[in-house]
């Protein structure tokens, strides 16, 4: 599904985000965000990511999968990929404070269904990140 490297580094930055005064990189998070789209896109539907097409593979369908922890991580997903343009796009200038209420909502809530999902109960990443996210 996901790559524990992945809940790794959404580990660093949020620990750097709660305990320490510096600023998180929106290109760093871009390149995070665009992975974990690119993982999920390949797990739930055996295909690259392209734009907001992995939008639109979850709205048609989501209904189909009988899973309530799996819809929920594509729910959550949805909701990241609908901020995305505006977190990081090139041509905004007041990035900060968007980026810090896009990971204290949207990727939050993604990162929460992720490290929940019972394929990371036990994985050291996720509850390192679980206890961190409480």
């Amino acid at each position: 599904m996901l790559d524990t490297a992945m809940i790794w580094r959404l580990y660093e930055k949020y620990y750097t985000l709660k305990y320490t005064k510096k600023r998180i990189s929106r290109k760093e998070m871009k390149v995070i965000i665009d992975s974990i789209n690119e993982q999920l896109c390949n797990y739930y539907f055996q295909e690259s990511p392209s734009g907001q097409r992995t939008r639109a593979l979850i709205n048609k369908n989501i209904q189909n999968f009988s899973n309530q922890e799996d819809k929920e991580i594509l729910i959550a997903l949805d909701a990241v990929l609908r901020e995305y343009p505006i977190v990081f796009s090139k041509t905004y200038s007041d990035h900060n404070s968007d980026l810090d209420s896009f990971m204290n909502k949207e990727l939050k809530k993604l990162s929460n269904t992720l490290i929940n999902h019972s394929l990371f109960k036990n994985d050291d990443n996720a509850k390192r990140l679980r206890g961190l996210l409480v």
